[in-house]
């Protein structure tokens, strides 16, 4: 399924970028279910390879209706490939299952960060859900502290939320 249109170009241009991914990656496969590229990370595990963009999201609201987190009706251009924002827990499950995916186990995300790596990962964008619940909320892995200023994201950080905002993503994974 191609995705929407862009400054670039026309929507092409978003198969292009994952033909270019899957070159660096041989090991990635496109999967079915939200066309997006996943990687095993484990004998029965897939991991999207990427957290979930905006595009993507924008694909999945205008096939499903689900609420946008986006002031207007589609995001803005110059956000379509960063990943998706002001998602809360139940907005990343609802694409999950979607994609025919789920979110993953904070142990799952730690494990697939080890063995794919965070250049290859993009992990430290943005902290991303696992479905692992936290007594404050779910556990979220992978950003910047925003109460250390100047820290950085990476795999290693953890933390937890209640609600969406505007530096949480996610990204999915796959039995099997």
């Amino acid at each position: 399924m191609p995705g929407p249109p862009n400054e670039r170009g026309g929507a092409d241009d978003w198969n292009d970028e994952t033909d270019d991914l899957r070159a660096e990656i041989p090991e990635a496969e496109q999967w079915p279910g939200d066309a997006r590229l996943v990687v095993r990370v484990t004998p029965v595990l897939k991991m999207d390879l990427q957290p979930v963009s905006h595009a993507d999201y924008a694909r999945f609201v205008d096939a499903t209706g689900h609420r946008s987190p986006w002031p207007g009706d589609a995001p803005l251009t110059e956000v379509l490939d960063l990943p998706v924002v002001n998602v809360d827990v139940e907005d990343a499950r609802a694409y999950a299952r979607w994609a025919k995916k789920r979110l993953p186990l904070e142990h799952e995300w730690v494990d697939g960060m080890m063995r794919l790596g965070a250049d290859v990962t993009g992990v430290g964008a943005v902290w991303e859900w696992t479905a692992s619940r936290h007594r404050h909320g779910h556990v979220v892995r992978g950003g910047a502290y925003r109460d250390r200023p100047g820290t950085r994201g990476g795999p290693g950080n953890r933390s937890w939320e209640d609600s969406g905002c505007r530096d949480v993503g996610f990204r999915c994974v796959v039995d099997g």
